[in-house]
């Protein structure tokens, strides 16, 4: 396990935080999902940079990288259109 992976981890444990304040009606909840969410996109440069830096590239990473972006992003978008919509 190394820093790349552990940021992807954290990532993807990042998630389900975002889209809860998302669903959560006090305004300050939404910049936090926007706080998050920035942030998980910063993590997700690092990861990268990290990993062909350090030459730590991994299939496990790679897998978890590519899965983890799909599901930062849909999961986000999705539910913003959800609660525009409502």
């Amino acid at each position: 396990m190394n820093i790349s992976n552990i940021l992807t981890i954290i990532r993807i444990a990042i998630i389900p935080i975002i889209v809860l304040c998302i669903y959560l009606t006090n305004p300050y909840f939404g910049w936090i999902a926007f706080i998050l969410f920035c942030l998980a996109g910063i993590t997700d440069y690092f990861d990268g940079y990290l990993a062909r830096l350090r030459n730590e590239v991994t299939n496990f990473g790679t897998f978890l990288d590519f899965k983890n972006c799909k599901s930062k992003n849909l999961p986000s978008t999705s539910s913003t259109w959800i609660t525009y919509i409502i």
